[in-house]
């Protein structure tokens, strides 16, 4: 049966490329975005080789760290590893990378993410066709794709860090799930996994052997990522532990003084409990620690705030947490004015190495989501979806799920900071840190570069038992330790804050503005999805948060959800659409 699958990236209007073709398949390479950077552009390498009993064909996008034999193409060491080991081959690369490998011996084509899924790579089977891409919109917008959604989707849409590998928010768009291949064949798409991250800590680890071996691993993934990006590259720089080790293993390697980025907003800091201490300080110690040229963005009040928020949408294609993502492009857009092609991130340290409140001992045994517990999105659905749907039990089938996809006892409660649960963070939480990382930074025509991402790092840090893992009775004392040498005390001593916020009177005030603007125009897929009267409460209250937190991480989602709905053109249906 042949098959028909496009695969539409983003490319430099400079580079014209075409694929292999086969009797199989076909794959197109189109222009999806007119003002992607060079920088940020994925590198793209095909190859084809005719063989006894067909052809087969490899196109490659992306950075594959793995160095290949001398005078072969990327493309063509992984055509040789697929012939080798079959299609799990990636299971020993390392990188960015979205392969597709056309195989007309078996009249079929598989499509392979990468370990932590940074490239993103969907796919949608409509009229018996299945095609894929790096973009969600060129598939949406295909004639005869099914904008709709339903309401065990609302779990996705109102928290982003539940959501099951290989779905999306909508129901007719999947993803190849990060670590996966998904094998096109008659029409249908199966997945299987070629890797997944430890559930079990080494309890005979020697402490300082295991604080040697994070020390290397960290190290090798932070020297090779770096040594492959656009220049000039900036530096983030928050004083926090993770952009602090990035900057100064870069530094050390550079044996000059590197660029360094900080930010912070023009209203007054406010301590919560994920932002202890305010960055300024620490990110000017750590600058002048390692000899860096260092520049601060002060982001000041008066930006339209719904701007933002719509910015996000259209580059994350979904709703996102609302002031995460603003402050993010901000940043972005101050970066690539300094005229950086490329910037270091230092995303997933945290999930690896156990830096989240939630990884806490004190934690104990849990019997959902620990990130969500305390949390009540799903106070604010409709009632009347809630007759015969429910939004926690629906999450709690996904903690189920979970548990039972990494091997676990789907009745256990495994302590918070088990290997199991870090394992259950990297397949659930860790993937809306890397899309958002992503996705902005690729909108906003800058390479992201994320170090702690590599299978490597994740193998070490997932197996280090709790005595080690808090090394010093600290959240990432195994982290800290490793590269004690290389940064002030007062940054290796630092606790754990989170991504700077915006606490901006106005950011509150354009949220409730917009929200009460389409209430009173009643055209709003809103009306369908939420509990009108209490959110009318709600907007109407000076308290918009559990207090916890200085900023509402709902109301901006519900902006959000709204701005996606109309760029999409999207209905929601009350009875549920099968996946």
């Amino acid at each position: 049966m042949t098959q028909a699958l496009s695969l539409n990236v983003s490319i430099p209007a400079s580079i014209e490329a075409t694929a292999p073709h086969s009797k199989t398949s076909h794959i197109v390479i189109g222009r999806t975005g007119s003002a992607v950077a060079e920088g940020s552009a994925l590198p793209i390498d095909a190859v084809e080789r005719d063989l006894a009993g067909g052809r087969v064909a490899v196109l490659a996008l992306g950075r594959i760290h793995e160095q290949f034999g001398s005078g072969r193409s990327s493309a063509a060491r992984l055509l040789d590893l697929y012939l080798e080991q079959g299609p799990l081959f990636a299971a020993d690369l390392a990188g960015r990378f979205a392969i597709v490998v056309i195989d007309d011996r078996t009249d079929v084509v598989h499509l392979v993410r990468d370990h932590l899924g940074i490239v993103p790579l969907y796919c949608t089977a409509i009229d018996g066709a299945v095609r894929a891409g790096l973009d969600a919109e060129p598939l949406i917008s295909q004639p005869g794709f099914p904008r709709v959604f339903g309401p065990s989707n609302l779990v996705d849409l109102f928290n982003s860090t539940s959501r099951v590998p290989g779905t999306t928010v909508l129901p007719a768009l999947r993803e190849v799930a990060p670590a996966h291949v998904a094998t096109v064949s008659g029409g249908r798409v199966t997945q299987r996994a070629y890797w997944s991250p430890p559930t079990r800590a080494d309890e005979t680890l020697d402490e300082q052997d295991a604080i040697r071996a994070v020390r290397e691993v960290v190290t090798r993934a932070v020297e090779r990522e770096i040594a492959d990006l656009p220049h000039p590259t900036g530096f983030l720089l928050s004083g926090g532990l993770d952009s602090s080790i990035i900057d100064a293993i870069a530094a050390r390697r550079a044996g000059e003084s590197i660029r360094t980025f900080a930010f912070r907003y023009g209203s007054p800091d406010h301590a919560d409990a994920l932002h202890l201490t305010a960055d300024t300080p620490f990110a000017r110690e750590v600058a002048h620690h390692l000899g860096a040229t260092h520049t601060e963005f002060v982001f000041e009040p008066g930006v339209d705030h719904i701007a933002l928020l719509a910015r996000a949408v259209a580059a994350r294609g979904i709703p996102g947490p609302g002031d995460l993502d603003s402050g993010l492009i901000r940043l972005l857009d101050g970066l690539v004015s300094a005229g950086s092609a490329s910037y270091t991130g230092g995303e997933g340290a945290d999930d690896i190495f156990g830096g989240f409140p939630w990884s806490a001992p004190d934690v104990g045994g849990v019997a959902n989501f620990p990130w969500l517990i305390g949390t009540s999105a799903g106070a604010l659905i409709a009632p009347a979806l809630q007759r015969d749907w429910s939004f926690d039990a629906e999450l709690r089938a996904r903690w189920r799920q979970a548990l039972t996809d990494h091997g676990g006892d789907p009745d256990d409660h495994p302590d918070a900071d088990s290997a199991i649960v870090s394992a259950v963070g990297i397949t659930r939480f860790l993937p809306f840190l890397v899309d958002r990382a992503e996705r902005l930074s690729r909108a906003a025509g800058i390479h992201a570069a994320l170090p702690f991402l590599d299978p490597r790092v994740v193998e070490v840090g997932l197996s280090l038992p709790r005595r080690i893992r808090r090394t010093g009775d600290i959240e990432k004392g195994a982290l800290r330790a490793a590269f004690d040498d290389l940064l002030p005390a007062s940054v290796i001593a630092r606790r754990k804050s989170g991504f700077a916020i915006d606490v901006d009177p106005a950011y509150t005030t354009a949220v409730r503005g917009y929200l009460r603007d389409r209430l009173a125009a009643g055209d709003s897929i809103l009306t369908d999805i939420v509990d009108l009267d209490q959110l009318r409460t709600i907007l109407d209250s000076e308290q918009w948060n559990d207090g916890r937190f200085a900023a509402p991480p709902l109301l901006p989602r519900l902006v959000q959800l709204d701005l996606w709905a109309r760029q999409y053109d999207l209905r929601f249906v009350q009875h549920e659409v099968v996946r």
